[in-house]
């Protein structure tokens, strides 16, 4: 009888957790899951025997991502969890795979802490686990049935030992937030967070010494207030999100760790102060969301949900861009959800970060030339004077603004002022070679070890790897771990102090191996890692070692291979590398230049010299004398047989020259200063003619809309010059037909006098730009030709005119259903064209741009009425704001225009989230690049209003695109219509 009594009351208590636990989880908070894992873990003790411990409490925990309780010794864990999805187990096996868990554990049980589901999909979970590991659905998903099931078949002195643990937790006058150790002693909680101040402190004397040499230096200026400074526009205001931007070695993570070190004096001060919480990459990359990681780092430091949070996340950059994307899209989320609640952010200029509204997004600004001398003084000991920076090239006065490079200069003077370092590549080298002296080890039998590292740490999901897979060696690091120029992160697993490094000892793997690129070429989540080893290897690297990694690169992704050349610069390099003789340019410029050409596709036959074949035809190379840094080049289009090289002739160029109708696509110029220039110098040229072919939107495209816009394009310039037209008297917007006898009539006048006179009759629309008028007569004729087919008589606007009688603006005489009305009507029609235009001419570099990768896709727009006389502003047009949604594949694009109220993004914000997570499972091949939504607003006259604003819309798409791969230069001006 007392046995059924004690089993009764198990099962009242067992049921009081989990309602609680329902309770808490309806109103959204998640806070008692780490809660319940340490109730679990004497409850699973007493029940199975085990001897489990919360690895959630271990400090430097990076080796058990989506585990919460372990026994090491029965090589048993478990996941607690509120969540009962199939998405959620198929996740966290996911991630256990990932991190090769299974070979520290063999069996992974999930324990909900509600009731589970009827099922789960068998198939799926068997292929992620691959056979690494024995997962059975209805062995190891529990939830608290499981153990009742147990406990009943024990007898009543173990029932009694379960029971006494839940009444401690559960009884009538006692709750599970309260006493299951989220709530801690005040003394606990100091403790806590000295030790975080402690490791705060550590970590920046850990980036200090390698770059400094010494112990005691590196502790000093730790010390020194006066260095890490924030920008004057930073204040972690409650609800902020800012991010840090700019290069590696300004100084991002240092200002970071100030500002975290102040909010924990503040915290230890003020018990009510928002939680600081300091997360690096390599948290970021186990794949949690951002709320669960600031959930478990502010478990037993205070209710987050009360208090806030203040939250350093560093090393945005260092993610792949989509978990970048995601994770700036959940902070604000945080930040506007949680009370008291900040987010500082610390990334290179990467685009989801670019993309941010001005204030958001706050530039670290460098060293001035002053700063950068004293700081260099105050550590070398040594006075810079005149001719001491006269030895210096502008790559290392450019690379001594951040203060990384200042160190290094510094360190560097105080030990060899013999010669002058020439470069940032230099520098790092320097840097190097000194550890490697320092910690008197052999450089050539460390090289192979510390470039096996690299590699591995950039291939890895958090840039950290464990020893035993790089040396059997006993203490092989110890003397390295001495000096700085590695670090070891939890135990075994070991990194470099700084991710710079990790690239530059990457780029240097990529010279004795670039056949790890022609690995990675397909798989474009592993190319992304790359990125940054990748700039620094075609900048430092020779010619050839360089083509051998760009080659399969611009052949397969050219947008990418694009953004690695010109991110690529001569501060990698040295300055006074020669150019080599004229003929090994030109063959250097032939290799380029084919790469390109073979990438690029048909748009190479308008844009660069190749032949109908794709071949390139002779280059001719001149090196002017006087100067070996000054380079001519230009294309042979003449018939002679000259082989592949030439020396160009001395006034290929004058057009008093026989030469003048022999070469084409000529340049003129000073080639950068890296060894692969040839790349650079060829798609200069190429982005060049690009430019100018899109200065007009004369490509040509079989597209109905554009047809349709084209011909009425031609027609309204026809009526301007036709003065006896009626209909040209009138408003072109209100112009809603012109009879074909009339265009008929014009437009054969026109044909003969070119034709036959050779009278070239210039319609004042199209200015002196002859070739697109003869293409947009052309159009013109060809829809003529289709209307008289169909029995027509008029040639109609494509589009709805206005449908009020007064209104000083364009848009006034538009009723708010109207325009609605006709902004349904353009965007569909420029998205069809723009999709044209890259199907026909960009179809090789689609993966790479943001819009047409995104296609077929949903057009979201948000029209927003404010008060006027007709539902309109009078000085200012309606707001518009819109985004795209990727659609499958096989899907057509739509447009979803809405009335809206209130402000685009804080009512839209959840729509655009799931958007942008769906970016991965719809576009696997190109959600590296594109990142995020394409989005877009604003209204105008020449993109709603305009005779041609569908192809003026599709245009505009196209050069925010070419602009995202090639930069602003080529395509500043906007397409004129």
């Amino acid at each position: 009888m007392n046995l059924e009594i004690s089993l009764k009351r198990v099962i009242q208590l067992m049921s009081r957790f989990v309602t609680e636990i329902k309770g808490e989880a309806s109103i959204g908070r998640t806070d008692l899951n780490k809660a319940a894992e340490t109730i679990l873990i004497p409850i699973l003790n007493e029940i199975y025997g085990w001897n489990l411990e919360n690895v959630n409490y271990v400090e430097d925990n990076n080796n058990h991502p989506g585990i919460d309780l372990v026994d090491k010794a029965a090589r048993i864990c478990i996941q607690v969890t509120a969540t009962t999805s199939a998405e959620k187990v198929k996740h966290t096996l996911d991630q256990f795979i990932k991190h090769e868990q299974y070979l520290e554990y063999d069996r992974l049980i999930f324990f909900f802490l509600q009731e589970k589901k009827g099922s789960y999909p068998e198939k799926t979970i068997q292929k992620i686990v691959q056979e690494k590991l024995t997962f059975d659905i209805q062995r190891d998903l529990w939830d608290y049935r499981n153990l009742l099931k147990e406990i009943s078949n024990f007898q009543i002195e173990r029932v009694n030992r379960v029971r006494e643990i839940l009444e401690a937790n559960f009884s009538e006058n006692k709750h599970l937030l309260s006493t299951s150790g989220h709530e801690i002693s005040f003394q606990d909680r100091i403790t806590r967070f000295k030790k975080l101040q402690r490791k705060a402190r550590a970590s920046c004397i850990e980036r200090f010494r390698i770059a400094v040499a010494s112990r005691e230096t590196a502790i000093a200026l730790a010390e020194d207030q006066s260095l890490g400074n924030p920008p004057d526009s930073l204040t972690l205001k409650s609800g902020s999100v800012h991010v840090l931007t700019g290069e590696l070695g300004l100084g991002k993570t240092l200002i970071a760790q100030r500002l975290f070190q102040l909010t924990l004096a503040e915290a230890i001060d003020n018990p009510k102060a928002p939680i600081p919480i300091y997360i690096e990459s390599g948290q970021l990359q186990k794949g949690d969301f951002l709320e669960e990681i600031v959930e478990t780092e502010a478990s037993g430091l205070g209710d987050f949900e009360v208090q806030g949070v203040s939250i350093f996340l560093d090393g945005l950059d260092e993610v792949d861009s989509r978990l970048a994307s995601q994770l700036l899209s959940e902070a604000y989320v945080l930040a506007d959800t949680l009370p008291k609640t900040s987010v500082l952010i610390t990334s290179r200029p990467i685009p989801c970060v670019n993309e941010l509204v001005k204030g958001a997004n706050i530039p670290v600004p460098p060293l001035s030339e002053r700063q950068a001398y004293e700081l260099i003084e105050r550590l070398s000991g040594q006075k810079v004077i005149a001719m001491t920076v006269s030895g210096w090239t502008e790559s290392v006065k450019d690379a001594i603004r951040r203060p990384l490079f200042t160190l290094i200069l510094a360190n560097y003077l105080q030990q060899n002022t013999a010669q002058a370092l020439r470069s940032e590549g230099e520098l790092l080298s320097w840097l190097v070679r000194d550890a490697l002296r320092r910690a008197k080890v052999n450089f050539y039998d460390y090289m192979p070890l510390l470039q096996q590292l690299a590699v591995l740490a950039t291939e890895s999901s958090n840039g950290w790897v464990r020893a035993a897979d790089l040396a059997s060696i006993e203490n092989v690091w110890e003397p390295l771990l001495k000096v700085g120029l590695v670090v070891t992160r939890s135990r075994d697993v070991i990194s470099f102090p700084l991710p710079i490094l990790t690239e530059w000892f990457a780029a240097q793997s990529l010279a004795d191996d670039p056949s790890i690129i022609g690995d990675c070429v397909h798989s474009p989540e592993r190319l992304e890692k790359w990125r940054y080893p990748l700039v620094i290897a075609v900048a430092t690297l020779s010619h050839d070692l360089a083509s051998q990694l760009l080659e399969p690169i611009a052949e397969t992704y050219p947008t990418f291979a694009v953004e690695i050349v010109m991110a690529s610069s001569s501060r990698w390099g040295t300055r006074e590398t020669p150019l080599p003789s004229a003929q090994q340019c030109g063959r250097q410029l032939q290799q380029a230049m084919q790469a390109w050409v073979n990438g690029f596709g048909k748009l190479s036959k308008i844009i660069s010299p190749a032949r109908k074949d794709g071949s390139l035809p002779c280059v001719g190379t001149r090196i002017t004398t006087g100067t070996q840094n000054y380079l001519q080049a230009a294309w042979y289009k003449g018939s002679e047989n000259l082989g592949d090289t030439v020396d160009l002739p001395m006034h290929w160029d004058s057009s008093h020259s026989q030469e003048w109708n022999n070469w084409t696509y000529g340049k003129m110029s000073r080639p950068s200063h890296e060894s692969a220039w040839a790349w650079r110098w060829t798609l200069d040229s190429l982005s060049n003619h690009l430019g100018c072919k899109l200065e007009f939107p004369s490509l040509e495209i079989d597209s109905e809309p554009f047809i349709r816009e084209a011909a009425w394009r031609a027609t309204l310039a026809i009526a301007r010059r036709e003065k006896t037209l009626s209909h040209a008297r009138q408003n072109w917007w209100g112009l809603e037909k012109v009879p074909l006898t009339n265009l008929d009539e014009a437009l054969a006048y026109i044909e003969d006098q070119s034709t036959h006179h050779n009278c070239w009759i210039t319609l004042s629309d199209f200015g002196t730009r002859k070739r697109q008028q003869t293409l947009y007569l052309k159009y013109l004729r060809q829809e003529i030709n289709r209307l008289r087919r169909e029995n027509q008589t008029y040639l109609f606007s494509p589009w709805i005119g206005p449908d009020l009688a007064q209104g000083k603006r364009l848009w006034e005489l538009y009723s708010p259903q109207r325009l609605q009305e006709r902004i349904q009507m353009g965007y569909q029609a420029a998205l069809d064209i723009y999709q044209q235009i890259v199907e026909t001419w960009f179809l090789e570099l689609k993966p790479g741009f943001q819009i047409a990768a995104t296609l077929p896709a949903r057009l979201v727009g948000y029209l927003s009425p404010l008060p006027g006389d007709n539902g309109w502003d009078t000085e200012e047009p309606p707001q518009f704001h819109w985004f795209l949604e990727a659609l499958p594949k096989e899907k057509a694009n739509t447009v979803e225009i809405n009335a809206q109220e209130g402000p685009f993004r804080d009512v839209q914000r959840e729509r655009i989230d799931r958007v942008q997570k769906r970016i991965g499972i719809l576009r696997p091949e190109s959600a590296v690049w594109i990142r995020y939504p394409p989005m877009g607003g604003g209204l105008s006259e020449e993109y709603f209003f305009g005779h041609s604003s569908a192809t003026s819309l599709a245009y505009s798409w196209l050069r925010q695109d070419l602009k995202k791969v090639f930069g602003n230069s080529s395509f500043i001006r906007s397409t004129r219509f």
